[in-house]
């Protein structure tokens, strides 16, 4: 009778120990989603391009086009000529963006998650300025967040810049991103907030007219803090940390009839870091920390002079196990 008494009361004092803990499961796994979150941002550097880029077009700028090329009388007269280089814009294009992640997500120490995520971003890139070698050009996107995950709902904000180096095949990119999203947890509120570097190197290589393989190579680096959390007089926090990735991956791009174009894409990502140590006031808690993935994704796109419209699925398997829809509108200048 003794020892059971005992255990109900270690019990009774441990319980609201390990809710408060669990907690903040809750909150050091938001903090490692945002790692999932910043690696789609790396698709929004792309956007000043399409999947018909990879095929040649007729070039029309600094064509010479014949106009008036009969009289009013019905006679012929001497071939006029214009340019049609026109005038440039300071900007290729404008882009909307909306996305949707279903995810369950598997952490190395037998944890799971199941967040749900919407991002819809805009942003646009300069038109290209030409290099001694190459051609550069930069852009910017900004984005609004809604995730939910388990009792967690979170709203945030996003902003990047970049740069985007071509030269003949190859393909880079540099982007520089940061945002904080605001986490609420049954009316307590806490925060994270990340800052994110990417780089992203390809090349093209032509199979068939109508068909080019693009090998690719990403790596990433995501430095995420969480606040501290206040429940039941109990203070629950978690050290920043760093994520690093690494991703090669491979994708064919095909042009599929008048206008439309697909294609498919497959890679693998590797994760090095994990989440911080787990404290209620002074006693530490197991940390979590992110497997890798795999991912392999299908794109669609209609071209229609100068608007083109894009819809992608993709599926993660491995540390996350997610889908995600995509769908996007450009309008080129």
């Amino acid at each position: 009778m003794k020892n059971q008494t005992k255990l109900f009361l270690i019990g009774a004092i441990m319980t609201p120990w390990f809710a408060n803990a669990t907690t903040m499961y809750e909150n050091n796994i938001t903090a490692l989603n945002i790692n999932m979150l910043t690696d789609t941002f790396m698709s929004y550097t792309h956007r000043g391009d399409n999947l018909s880029d990879f095929f040649e077009r007729p070039n029309l700028y600094g064509e010479m086009t014949r106009v008036d090329e009969y009289g009013d009388n019905g006679m012929t007269i001497p071939m006029k000529t214009i340019n049609t280089d026109g005038d440039k814009f300071l900007f290729k294009n404008v882009w909307a963006d909306i996305k949707h992640i279903n995810s369950k997500t598997h952490y190395g120490n037998s944890i799971n998650a199941r967040p749900r995520m919407n991002l819809v971003a805009i942003g646009t890139e300069t038109s290209d300025i030409k290099l001694k070698k190459g051609n550069i050009a930069f852009g910017g996107f900004g984005g609004y967040i809604n995730t939910s995950n388990g009792n967690v709902n979170s709203n945030g904000n996003t902003v990047g810049i970049f740069s985007h180096y071509k030269n003949k095949h190859f393909d880079t990119v540099f982007l520089i991103n940061n945002g904080s999203i605001n986490n609420n947890y049954d009316g307590h509120g806490f925060n994270n907030s990340w800052f994110n570097v990417m780089i992203d190197a390809s090349t093209k290589i032509k199979i068939f007219e109508n068909l080019h393989f693009q090998p690719q190579i990403y790596a990433g680096y995501t430095w995420v803090s969480s606040d501290n959390f206040y429940l039941n007089n109990d203070i629950i926090s978690a050290n920043n940390f760093s994520i690093f990735n690494v991703a090669p991956s491979a994708r064919f791009v095909k042009h599929i009839a008048k206008n439309f174009y697909g294609a498919i894409q497959a890679k693998y990502v590797a994760t090095f870091g994990d989440g911080k140590d787990i404290y209620v006031n002074d006693l530490k808690t197991a940390k979590t920390n992110i497997d890798n993935y795999t991912q392999i994704g299908i794109d669609l796109e209609y071209d229609f002079k100068n608007v083109v419209l894009t819809g992608a699925v993709s599926k993660q398997m491995g540390g996350f196990d997610s889908w995600i829809g995509n769908i996007s509108i450009k309008y080129n200048f």
